[in-house]
């Protein structure tokens, strides 16, 4: 009885083994993708943002709703570029006018 739960026992520590290597092979194939998915949506959120921006700078009026929503992507965005370990002054100067036409238009703090 004793043989046989050492050898259950060492069957256990070698699926254990198999599945830390199938583990690590998976991780080196999926983070590339999820860097690639990364960049793609911090770049679709970086042009919703500046089209944003560009459209107040034209004179365009937009609703509290309109404001949050691109108040909320640029949460997401930060975080991605926390994410990346990059930087973005432009995109920074950007949100610093739309929170300040928000603050003219609705009042109150963001």
């Amino acid at each position: 009885m004793e043989n046989i739960i050492l050898q259950i026992s060492s069957y256990i520590t070698a699926v254990g083994v198999i599945v830390a290597a199938l583990n690590k092979t998976l991780n080196k194939k999926i983070d590339p993708i999820n860097e690639k998915i990364d960049h793609n949506e911090k770049d679709s959120l970086r042009y919703k943002i500046l089209s944003f921006a560009n459209s107040l700078h034209n004179g365009d009026n937009h609703t509290r709703q309109e404001y949050e929503t691109i108040f909320f992507f640029y949460d997401k965005y930060e975080a991605i570029i926390k994410r990346l370990n990059i930087t973005n002054g432009y995109l920074e100067t950007e949100m610093e006018f739309i929170r300040e036409t928000y603050k003219k238009t609705y009042g109150g703090v963001v």
